[in-house]
């Protein structure tokens, strides 16, 4: 069941990623090409064990962190504070349906992501798993929020509702 459950979320974030690159670069490139050639960096880590997957996914953490940081910084130019303001005509119930609706995939990758763990980084014997998704989960928070004022404040509340890749459009 385990199992299925991976295969599940890889072929959900493959499909993502896939769609992402297909619509704003790769217009000519088969999507298996794509796909292919996102997986090999995951097989190569999937052999090298438990312990390099762990430590990858920290540096890859603190990477995308330094870039959402960066792009955000970037993006100060074009941020209109005035696009925050229509947020808060709005109920509190409006705001925890949508949360609740883009929760559930980031959670299961966790949840995935929780089995390594331990094993990430063994010299540490006294580790608890549940600190691992309880920092988790606070980055995760961090980034959608940063990520989002940042999407709401450069193009405006109607087009981040209405355009698929609005991280994209918001820093092009």
């Amino acid at each position: 069941l385990y199992v299925i459950y991976a295969i599940h979320v890889i072929g959900l974030a493959l499909g993502n990623i896939a769609g992402f690159a297909q619509a704003i670069t790769l217009h000519k490139t088969p999507v298996p090409v794509t796909m292919i050639l996102i997986l090999l960096p995951g097989i190569y880590i999937a052999k090298s064990g438990a312990r390099a997957f762990g430590r990858w996914s920290l540096f890859l953490v603190v990477l995308s962190g330094i870039l959402l940081v960066f792009n955000s910084v970037m993006a100060r130019a074009s941020l209109h504070m005035e696009h925050l303001l229509p947020a808060f005509n709005y109920p509190l119930e409006t705001y925890v349906t949508h949360a609740l609706k883009i929760t559930p995939y980031p959670f299961g990758e966790t949840v995935f992501l929780l089995a390594f763990a331990d094993n990430a980084f063994p010299e540490k014997s006294g580790a608890k798993p549940y600190l691992c998704l309880i920092g988790g989960s606070v980055i995760a928070a961090c980034y959608f929020a940063l990520t989002f004022l940042r999407n709401v404040g450069v193009l405006g509340p109607y087009f981040v509702q209405n355009i698929i890749y609005a991280t994209y459009e918001s820093l092009s």
